[in-house]
C-alpha cells in the first residue's frame, strides 16, 4: 500500500512537475515584481518628503536672510535719521544759544551805556 501511494505521488509529480515548476517560477516573479514596486513606491515617497523638507528649509533660510537684511537696512536708516535729527537739534540749540547770548550781551552793553551816561550826567 505504501508503495502504491509513493508511486502514485511520483507519477503525479512527473505529470504535473513541469506545471508546478512553471507556477512556482511565475509566483516568484510576481512576488519579486510586487516587492520591487513597493520598494520603488516607498523610495519615491521618501524622496518626495525629503525634497519637500529641503525646499522648506531653503525657503525658511531665504526668509531669515531677507529679514536680517531688512532689519539691517531699517537700522541703518534709523541711525542716519537720528544722526541728522541730532545735528538739527544741536544746530537749533546752537542757534538758540547764540541768539540768547547775543541778546544778553546786547542788554548788558546797553545797561553799561546807560550807566556811563548816568554817571557822566551826575
Amino acid at each position: 500500500i505504501a508503495f502504491r501511494v509513493v508511486y502514485a505521488a511520483r507519477l503525479a509529480f512527473l505529470e504535473n512537475g513541469a506545471a508546478v515548476r512553471i507556477q512556482k517560477t511565475w509566483r516568484g516573479c510576481v512576488v519579486r515584481r510586487d516587492i520591487r514596486a513597493e520598494i520603488s513606491r516607498v523610495a519615491h515617497r521618501t524622496a518626495t518628503k525629503l525634497q519637500a523638507l529641503m525646499r522648506r528649509r531653503a525657503a525658511v533660510r531665504w526668509v531669515y536672510r531677507h529679514d536680517d537684511a531688512a532689519i539691517g537696512i531699517q537700522s541703518a536708516w534709523r541711525r542716519r535719521r537720528s544722526i541728522l535729527r541730532a545735528r538739527g537739534v544741536k544746530a537749533f540749540f546752537g542757534l538758540f544759544t547764540r541768539v540768547g547770548l547775543g541778546h544778553s550781551t546786547r542788554r548788558r552793553l546797553a545797561y553799561r551805556r546807560r550807566a556811563v551816561v548816568d554817571v557822566q550826567r551826575a
